[in-house]
């Protein structure tokens, strides 16, 4: 018998209750991540649950995703996913620059 995927279902909380730049932020992180490994099942399970919540409730980016979106790889290999080769022939990005001058 095939197996089918499911998925689990984000609590839908009302909207005066909602915090939308967290959702935004949550949804780019994820768009971005999963571009870069390939889909979301292949994101380092370390990097999956992007935030933490301190002791002052306060929640922030955990540090290795932080390292990660200050480097260029997360950033060329989502580049190397969703364009193989430029739109003129041009080979992926290998660096900062060369990711800032493909923009």
């Amino acid at each position: 018998a095939a197996m089918r995927k499911s998925f689990l279902v984000p609590e839908i909380k009302p909207l005066d209750q909602y915090d939308f730049p967290r959702a935004r932020s949550a949804a780019s992180l994820a768009w971005v991540l999963a571009k870069a490994y390939g889909g979301a099942e292949h994101i380092p399970a370390e990097l999956r649950e992007p935030f933490y919540t301190d002791q002052y409730e306060q929640e922030h980016m955990k540090p290795p995703l932080i390292r990660l979106l200050l480097s260029s790889d997360v950033y060329c290999r989502a580049w190397c996913q969703a364009l193989p080769s430029g739109p003129d022939g041009t080979l992926p990005p290998k660096d900062n620059a060369a990711l800032l001058q493909l923009l």
